[in-house]
């Protein structure tokens, strides 16, 4: 048992350190206001400029933000001078309408770092921000081979970012932004690209070859960011006939000595548990799944697993909306007409949560002290409320001619959106609340203090409207 216990400190003081090591080297600029911009009414501008030409933008209610357009929203990137610019156009979403305020989680990252920031954009103005992961450029030595042509030597020089990189030789530019230079020397006999590798092919008769500086080169690379490196042959090689050299020129973060030990299913799932009892809720999701996607997890565990991750998704999805509430409620004042239901709507929120969590005071204490300040400062809006019903609503299911499958057991989700989503999401990224017997018919409760508006059927082409008032639902499967 002691040794199991320390093993798992170990494993969370391994996690913890990665985690800060990553958010160290992040520099992030919040998005601010830009005054003096011109933005249409309906719409709001968000620009985030970065010398990273590798970011990925992505919104909790649109997913993929550069790459996913939707009518709500368009992103492009930009590049301006040596930097980018994501630059990020929203129309107002129909579902958060708070009085011409559009609501969105922003996650910024790339191979190496993330960060997440919470947006409140108001139609008509536009908004910038930063974000910055310092990389470097480093070169691995392949090694030496034989190159079977008379009077000839050859270097090749292989990486991923070969149309950003400038490349030299002892001062000459041999390729230059994704293409071989116009000009090259005298001694160069050819040089091109072959995949993801530049080919040079050198003169070994040439009067330059008998020189110490063709024989030992200074090699370099750069991009047009800033980033550089010279290098040389290895000890004891030359640039001499019959001889080729491979290098593989790569990014790199900037100073991170912190390296994450490989972790066994068993560990995984234990940081996974550790993270869950912290309360933090999306390393714990983003856990769970490194757990049962390890090689040597069990089958028959992860089914459950698969509950926690949901269950740290809802948290916090939930946790940021009371979050949310809360703060647009301070942001309006108690005299504004929807301030009552901000913080009635945090309440709410804090309540379902300490039922989640009982054993969390923080949520329950949340809970009582803003029903204390409604019942204190809304007094009027207390006693209008009405005990709302669970709505309840059943069906069945059909299948449309051609469409393969079976109406018994089809799984069904909610939807924040219209947007049909991807298969392979479905399961870990929405809340599932029924599913079909074995003739199709099904019957859904759907909780009055957490309404649905959209209802997705497993495998099937579209997502279903539903309202309120809606009590009976027929679906064909494969319809559109």
């Amino acid at each position: 048992m002691l040794k199991r216990n320390l093993l798992l400190v170990i494993c969370l003081l391994i996690g913890v350190a990665t985690l800060w090591a990553q958010e160290s080297i992040v520099k992030f600029e919040a998005p601010v206001e830009t005054s003096g911009s011109s933005v249409p009414a309906d719409k709001a501008v968000l620009t985030i400029v970065s010398p990273n030409v590798d970011l990925v933008l992505e919104g909790n209610l649109y997913g993929d933000l550069m790459g996913g357009k939707t009518e709500y929203v368009t992103g492009e990137r930009r590049k301006v001078g040596s930097e980018y610019h994501y630059v990020l156009t929203f129309s107002l979403h129909p579902d958060l309408d708070m009085g011409g305020t559009h609501v969105e989680t922003l996650t910024i990252s790339n191979a190496y770092g993330s960060k997440d920031c919470k947006l409140a954009l108001k139609m008509g103005k536009s908004y910038t921000g930063r974000f910055e992961i310092p990389v470097e450029l480093i070169c691995l030595d392949e090694g030496m081979s034989v190159y079977a042509a008379s009077n000839a030597a050859r270097l090749r020089f292989l990486s991923d970012i070969l149309d950003e990189l400038t490349i030299g030789f002892n001062g000459e530019t041999l390729f230059e932004a994704g293409k071989v230079a116009t000009s090259l020397p005298s001694y160069v006999t050819s040089a091109r690209l072959e995949g993801d590798a530049v080919v040079v092919d050198f003169n070994t008769a040439s009067p330059e070859a008998l020189t110490e500086a063709f024989q030992n080169p200074r090699l370099t690379a750069r991009t047009e960011n800033g980033e550089s490196l010279s290098f040389t042959l290895a000890d004891g090689n030359r640039l001499e006939n019959k001889r080729s050299y491979q290098f593989r020129i790569l990014r790199q973060v900037t100073k991170i000595e912190t390296v994450q030990k490989d972790l066994t299913f068993a560990e995984t799932l234990a940081q996974a548990d550790a993270l869950a009892a912290k309360y933090d809720f999306e390393a714990a999701a983003n856990m769970y799944q490194e757990a049962m996607d390890k090689v040597d997890c069990p089958l028959d565990q992860k089914e459950s697993i698969r509950g926690k991750q949901v269950q740290m998704k809802k948290a916090r999805r939930m946790d940021y909306l009371a979050s949310w509430a809360e703060a647009n409620a301070e942001r309006v004042g108690v005299e504004h007409d929807s301030a009552y239901h901000y913080y009635n709507g945090a309440r709410g929120t804090y309540v379902m949560l300490s039922k989640m969590f009982p054993e969390r005071a923080y949520y329950k204490e949340k809970a009582e002290a803003l029903e204390q300040f409604v019942t204190d400062h809304f007094k009027d809006n207390v006693n209008k409320t009405v005990v709302k019903k669970n709505q309840v609503i059943t069906g069945k299911v059909t299948l449309a001619d051609g469409f393969i499958g079976s109406v018994a057991g089809v799984h069904i989700y909610e939807m924040p959106t219209m947007d049909v989503p991807k298969l392979k999401k479905v399961r870990n990224d929405y809340r599932c609340i029924g599913k079909t017997d074995a003739d199709g018919r099904f019957r859904l409760v759907i909780e009055h203090d957490h309404p649905v508006r959209y209802l997705y059927f497993y495998r099937d082409e579209k997502v279903v409207p539903i309202t309120g008032s809606t009590k009976t639902l027929d679906v064909v499967l494969g319809e559109k």
